[in-house]
């Protein structure tokens, strides 16, 4: 074979590899919260390095705002292929909470802190503050203000600049709300251009009293003289304690296992400035960054949905014949007390309004009737026979009630105001296209349950799965003026979820047919005893023949 024929061969097998390590290559989609433009670098970095070093193929989309992230996240088709997304922790546990599948694969190192954690951080201005300040300064500060601070963030989904200020501002009743009221102080928030250093500039200036940053934003304006001396030097960062992790890599949990090792390998290899671009200098596998999944897990316990109080009032008829003794009552107060839920016993010494009012109806002894009404609602009320050996058995059979026929009340998640939706945790479905009743709630004691409410309106159910029921039509206002519907704010939306009857439509056609038979088996049986005592009893003696002679019948 001629050289020439041996360089052709040489270039078609290569041809060859070329195209079947193209084959090979897996095609995924490649997801980035929008920050800033560094971020973009690095994130155009990473991207390349994976698909060189982990044979992988990327589809590239244009950087996302958060909440499109975390809807595309959760409502990801596998048919689509596999992905994998750069998000911020708030973000990433947002869209966990929605019901995404993810594989967490690393976390990046920060410039900043030299870490994969980070912390957030008031900024005020040093007008206000001549001293360094603690958070008790400023929760002091604040309720002593004669009119509301303003505080401004950039995205709500932001976890250093919304989601941790307003978990510190809720645990001291600091909701954004046009005035205070006895128990609770006022702020004004307001959303503030896409950055966090804008955040910073507005404090400085002093446009605005309040706002929150994260280490990489506090760095700059402490280390880079032109932004300390115009901006910095005006202002104090005042530490919040929760550890952050930084930024996650994370895909789509339906990746063959191959992907992952590949992903993962590479991550390893990484150098330990593999990227630096801005505040990423390399990504670090999360198996070897214990920190971190310990603040991950941190985050995601605080950002859980709790079910808020619902008080429990109990009565009994004032009829003297249907009233129930007191260790009835007291039996179902412990089912409360018990039970794990949401119900709590309604103090009249501390609560202002009852959610929920029981009443318990004597039938007989070892049986009441238990009335369940939903205070203000037009929901109708559920009754419940209930048989009982004693006291503790009726606690029992109370408490079960509790978790399998009593209706529920859940409030709307405030991160979400495009798609109203309730994060289930409940242990029963709704049906697609269910109504469901809503009252706006505007809270003016949260712990105490003093509110004011607006008129019960329906909604239905649009989306129903295992993480979350979605409501339409969008019932939420925009934001009018910084009191609108927010998660700084006093303004909730109670839902009523209602339990789904449990019995099927066929078997309630089938009871009436049954009692129908009963009804008519007892009426034929009347009428049959009715004709039976119209007819003429055979002992009548207008019925017996004539006797002959000497009182007998005569014979032939």
């Amino acid at each position: 074979m001629g050289l020439r024929s041996s360089r052709l061969v040489v270039f078609g097998l290569a041809c060859l590899l070329c195209v079947s390590q193209a084959i090979a290559q897996d095609e995924v989609t490649f997801i980035e919260v929008a920050l800033d433009e560094e971020t973009r670098r690095a994130d155009d970095k990473l991207r390349r390095y994976l698909g060189r070093e982990a044979n992988l193929m990327f589809v590239q989309e244009r950087p996302l705002e958060y909440s499109v992230v975390i809807d595309r996240l959760a409502d990801w088709d596998p048919d689509r292929g596999d992905f994998l997304a750069r998000v911020t922790p708030y973000a990433f546990v947002a869209a966990e909470m929605l019901g995404a599948e993810l594989e967490v694969f690393a976390s990046y190192l920060s410039r900043a802190t030299g870490s994969t954690t980070y912390h957030s951080y008031f900024v005020v201005g040093r007008e206000q503050f001549p001293y360094g300040p603690e958070l008790v300064n400023l929760v002091e500060h604040l309720r002593n203000l004669d009119d509301p601070a303003s505080f401004i963030y950039h995205n709500k989904f932001s976890t250093s600049s919304y989601f941790l200020p307003a978990l510190f501002f809720r645990s001291y009743g600091i909701y954004n709300m046009p005035e205070r009221t006895e128990y609770h102080t006022a702020i004004h928030s307001r959303k503030l251009g896409d950055s966090s250093s804008n955040l910073v500039r507005a404090v400085a200036r002093g446009e605005f009293e309040l706002a929150a940053v994260w280490d990489g934003t506090k760095t700059k304006f402490e280390v880079t003289d032109s932004l300390y001396e115009r901006y910095g030097s005006r202002v104090h960062f005042i530490q919040l304690p929760t550890v952050l992790p930084n930024d996650l890599l994370v895909g789509s949990a339906s990746m063959d296992s191959a992907s992952r090792a590949r992903i993962r390998e590479a991550i390893q290899s990484m150098g330990p400035e593999g990227i630096d671009e801005g505040d990423f200098l390399t990504w670090i596998d999360i198996n070897r960054a214990p920190d971190t999944r310990q603040a991950l897990a941190d985050l995601r316990w605080l950002a859980r949905e709790r079910p808020a109080p619902v008080t429990v009032g109990l009565r009994t008829p004032p009829d003297e014949g249907s009233r129930v003794p007191e260790e009835y009552l007291e039996a179902a107060r412990q089912a409360v007390r018990l039970s794990g839920t949401e119900f709590v016993n309604y103090d009249d010494d501390f609560h202002q309004h009852q959610d929920y009012v029981w009443t318990l109806e004597s039938i007989h002894d070892g049986a009441i009737e238990f009335t369940s009404r939903i205070a203000g609602s037009a929901i109708d009320d559920q009754k419940f026979q209930i048989s009982f050996k004693d006291t503790e058995d009726l606690t029992r059979r109370i408490g079960a009630l509790l978790h399998s026929r009593v209706h529920r009340i859940r409030y709307v998640w405030p991160y979400r105001t495009e798609l109203p939706t309730v994060i289930r945790d409940v242990g029963f479905s709704i049906p697609r296209d269910a109504t469901v009743k809503v009252r706006r709630i505007d809270w003016q004691d949260a712990q105490r349950n003093l509110f004011l409410q607006d008129a019960e309106f329906d909604a239905q159910v649009g989306l129903s799965d295992f993480f979350r029921f979605e409501l339409y039509p969008n019932f939420i206002p925009a934001d009018e003026g910084g009191f609108g519907f927010n998660p700084m704010s006093n303004i909730s939306y109670r839902v009523i979820l209602v339990r789904p009857e449990r019995e099927r439509p066929v078997f309630r056609v089938l009871t009436v047919v049954f009692i129908a038979l009963l009804v008519l088996t007892a009426v034929a049986a009347f009428a049959d005893v009715a004709k039976k005592r119209a007819l003429p009893s055979q002992s009548d003696p207008r019925l017996t023949p004539p006797s002959g002679p000497g009182g007998s019948i005569s014979q032939s």
